[in-house]
């Protein structure tokens, strides 16, 4: 039987961190316990178009949406990692929420949006999906 050498392990010396890196490691953990908001539009009258063009830019720098919370005068969509973009200005009592919930696909009843509500906002689950073949007939 053929005997081999014994294997050589190399150690690499180990790294000290710099305070830079530490500084940015507190940072992506910081950030990764609590989310942030990303982005923030002021809304103005007739300014829908430019609120929709803006929840656009989800799709892009967002992860998967989530939940969106509406109050009286502003509209938060969140993802998955509590990231959130803001349009202030915009709320539950104002007529265009319905083009915005729908933007961002959210599950709501179109019926009871715009009514008053005792809590502090409304939530309403984001990212509504179809079935497939849902619109095909048998």
């Amino acid at each position: 039987m053929t005997e081999f050498p014994p294997c050589r392990v190399r150690h690499r010396p180990e790294r000290t961190a710099s305070a830079q890196d530490a500084a940015n490691q507190a940072l992506v953990l910081n950030r990764m316990r609590e989310g942030q908001t990303i982005a923030t539009l002021d809304h103005g009258p007739g300014g829908i178009d430019a609120v929709l063009e803006f929840l656009k830019r989800t799709r892009a720098e967002l992860r998967t949406l989530c939940k969106v919370r509406v109050w009286p005068d502003r509209l938060q969509v969140v993802d998955v990692n509590e990231d959130r973009f803001e349009v202030r200005g915009l709320g539950y009592q104002d007529a265009d929420i319905v083009r915005a919930l729908d933007m961002v696909n959210a599950a709501y009843n179109r019926g009871t949006v715009h009514q008053p509500t005792e809590q502090e906002y409304k939530e309403f689950r984001a990212g509504r999906r179809y079935a497939w073949a849902a619109d095909r007939v048998m």
